[in-house]
């Protein structure tokens, strides 16, 4: 499955739409990124005594 997944990716981004999915894939990984870093982000202060 993941292989397929890698070929349908370079078959992508040898195709006229390179452009336009090198822009999703992006936005969706900085999403990612943004997503897990607020979920690891304590959300109250630590009591520190």
């Amino acid at each position: 499955m993941i292989y397929g997944a890698l070929i349908w990716i370079a078959e992508k981004l040898r195709s006229d739409q390179s452009e336009q999915a090198r822009e999703l894939w992006a936005t969706k990984g900085r999403q990612a990124f943004e997503e897990d870093h607020a979920m690891r982000a304590p959300t109250k202060p630590q009591d520190r005594a």
